[in-house]
């Protein structure tokens, strides 16, 4: 996000969960390094959503008129989210990734995962 309004673009963040620290949290981030992060982006001028993920995508039929409409929903309730409409040229994604390993039986050599899958680490990443 950075790098593009360093480039003059415009960039919107949209983040399913309702602060970054908690999204980075699944990746190991400090909540500390999460909230520095969070001020430096807001600082470049990139605007955050919180508690939002795509609920419908909107374009014109039209190619000269390129500028397509998002529109958004509250990820923990899955509700319309108010003005919040977000029009652009250039829809970019990384949803984040889940875990696969359903069928690694990871208990049975002592792996511990969270409710999703994902394999717990600490401080380390070990």
């Amino acid at each position: 996000a950075k790098i593009f309004t360093q480039l003059d673009c415009k960039v919107t963040l949209l983040v399913r969960s309702k602060s970054l620290a908690v999204a980075l949290q699944r990746i190991g981030i400090d909540d500390e390094v999460a909230l520095g992060l969070q001020k430096d982006l807001c600082l470049n001028k990139v605007r955050i959503i919180f508690d939002a993920e795509v609920d419908a995508i909107e374009k014109s039929d039209d190619i000269a008129t390129r500028p397509m409409t998002i529109k958004l929903k509250r990820a923990s309730t899955k509700e319309p989210l108010p003005k919040s409409d977000v029009k652009c040229n250039i829809l970019m994604t990384a949803t984040g990734r889940s875990a696969n390993t359903g069928g690694l039986n990871l208990d049975s050599v002592g792996v511990e995962t969270d409710k999703d899958g994902t394999v717990l680490v600490d401080g380390d990443l070990q």
